[in-house]
């Protein structure tokens, strides 16, 4: 193989685009036939913000592909094939209920794009509960679950069916719930 390098300029890439470079260029050339660039018989070797450290079995034109819609956990996209959660967190931060692979941490439930995770059990922060309080608050009932862990799969189109239903063009991730009840009986989903 060909091994060389190609430069990238971080410059028009957002912070959180140049945290998941690495996990998001691939190394490619210039396929003739397809008029295209093409990542098959090429290996990428290493990416770093300066640029990508590249392998391939062709004599062409090269390139790095930097493919913004690549599954990849931290980049706050939910792939629901691939994560449960993904809160935009690169490097990770462990315990805040989403982990290094995207997976939802111990009894912590995460909605939202990116994610937003609470723990049902641990107090949560202050800086954490701030920032789910501002904005418009409201009470709703909703019927037809048992309990809290039977509405918790829910949480999510829950919260899509309330921001569509506002009309005010706010996404799901804005709406959050800190409080569920059931009958008389109420359980703090952030405290």
């Amino acid at each position: 193989p060909v091994r060389f390098w190609v430069p990238i300029d971080p410059s028009p890439m957002t912070p959180l685009e140049r945290k998941v470079l690495p996990r998001a260029a691939f190394c490619a050339y210039w396929d003739p036939s397809t008029l295209s660039f093409s990542t098959k018989g090429c290996t990428t070797l290493s990416v770093d913000s300066g640029g990508a450290d590249c392998a391939c079995h062709h004599l062409a034109t090269y390139a790095v592909i930097h493919n913004r819609t690549v599954p990849v956990c931290g980049n706050g996209i939910l792939q629901l094939e691939t994560e449960a959660c993904d809160d935009g967190d690169w490097p990770p931060a462990p315990g805040d209920g989403c982990d290094a692979e995207c997976r939802v941490e111990g009894d912590y439930t995460c909605y939202g794009e990116p994610s937003r995770c609470i723990s049902l059990s641990t107090p949560n922060t202050q800086a954490v509960l701030d920032q789910m309080t501002d904005g418009v608050r409201a009470e709703l009932q909703v019927s037809g679950y048992a309990s809290l862990q039977d509405f918790l799969p829910d949480v999510g189109s829950f919260a899509s069916s309330v921001a569509q239903a506002t009309s005010l063009g706010i996404a799901a991730s804005d709406v959050l719930l800190l409080r569920v009840c059931f009958g008389r009986e109420c359980s703090v989903i952030a405290d």
